[in-house]
């Protein structure tokens, strides 16, 4: 070792980025539409909706890393650095993505398919519709 202490906060920080990032690209993806949420309801089943609602099924290249491992353990490593009580006993979280977007997921059999997540992006809906005529 070279001496310097390990900054926890850090690796923690590096471990949600490197978990989120799959999320991430889906909305930083070039689309002819804007992004301002993604949801899904089932393993590889996921959605992009655009501000005015519009529902784009993403193809399953695209989705195929949303699985219930996946979000399992994105919400893990969201609940801690938001510092939020998450168990696979309570499998329902709600909090802030480290870039800002709203993060709400739940897995288990409260929900018909195992699972429901959604990732909003408020500043983008709160950019359309502050463009939109009266």
């Amino acid at each position: 070792m070279d001496g310097r202490a390990i900054d926890f906060d850090d690796l923690n920080g590096l471990r949600v980025e490197a978990a989120y990032a799959p999320l991430r690209r889906l909305f930083e993806t070039p689309r002819d539409f804007i992004v301002s949420q993604i949801s899904g309801t089932a393993p590889k089943t996921v959605w992009a909706i655009t501000p005015d609602c519009d529902v784009y099924p993403l193809s399953e290249e695209e989705a195929g890393f949303a699985t219930i491992e996946f979000f399992r353990t994105l919400s893990r490593a969201l609940a801690q650095f938001n510092g939020v009580y998450y168990s696979d006993d309570d499998p329902i979280l709600r909090c802030d993505a480290p870039d800002g977007r709203r993060f709400r997921c739940v897995i288990g059999a409260v929900v018909p398919s195992s699972i429901a997540v959604s990732v909003s992006d408020p500043s983008r809906l709160e950019a359309v519709h502050d463009h939109e005529p009266d």
